[in-house]
């Protein structure tokens, strides 16, 4: 064999392997869907107060889960389509019963570093109608340390417009935000692991998963 046509496929098949390596890296570990009984904790901190909260999985029907997020001993309805959506729960900044329609997309099962998307959603919260339209993005593959240990995980970075009409007096707020955000897996469940949010009206929010309680099978 010609030597220049060896040297090649040597660093052709070298080539190969680092991208296979490249690509099994970037792969998180082996996760399954929530299911009816699933606790996840997480701690929260915000303009408002710091307190931690649960989510209690109590129905999943095909993709959709319903259930209820416990806090300072309030519940709140919970409400996804589906893994990754936010539909209906308690917002994060103000603490009220909000919801999202249509569901907003923060990740989902398939995604991978480069992946784009846009979201526009109407959330109404007990004071407000909130027009909001994100860019996401799958920036990088990363370990993540939070106090329950340290992690693989997607780092995702959104920004985007947020338009606010107060339900009394009508009176209009419009500005922009941004938050990051990572997504791991832990006792095989995929989730948030810790998410920074602000916005122009100086609201922010900082969260972190405590722990996950799987389900008995």
């Amino acid at each position: 064999m010609c030597p220049t046509i060896a040297t090649f496929l040597r660093s052709f098949a070298v080539a190969l392997l680092f991208a296979s390596t490249a690509a099994t890296a970037q792969q998180l570990p082996e996760h399954t869907n929530f299911q009816s009984g699933d606790r996840v904790k997480y701690f929260l901190k915000n303009t408002i107060k710091s307190e931690s909260f649960e989510y209690q999985i109590n129905e999943v029907d095909g993709s959709t889960r319903k259930g209820a997020v416990v806090r300072s001993g309030k519940t709140t309805e919970f409400l996804a389509s589906k893994n990754g959506y936010l539909e209906k729960e308690f917002c994060f900044v103000q603490l009220q019963v909000c919801s999202w329609t249509p569901a907003i997309k923060l990740f989902d099962e398939t995604m991978k570093v480069g992946d784009q998307w846009t979201g526009s959603t109407d959330i109404q919260t007990e004071d407000a109608s909130v027009v909001e339209v994100i860019e996401h993005k799958v920036e990088k593959f990363e370990k993540i340390k939070i106090k329950l240990g340290e992690f693989p995980s997607f780092k995702i970075n959104a920004s985007g417009s947020v338009k606010a009409t107060m339900l009394k007096g009508g009176e209009v707020f419009k500005g922009s935000l941004k938050m990051t955000y990572w997504v791991g897996v832990v006792n095989k469940r995929l989730l948030i692991l810790k998410w920074e949010y602000s916005n122009d009206f100086r609201q922010k929010f900082y969260q972190e998963l405590e722990s996950v309680q799987a389900a008995a099978n």
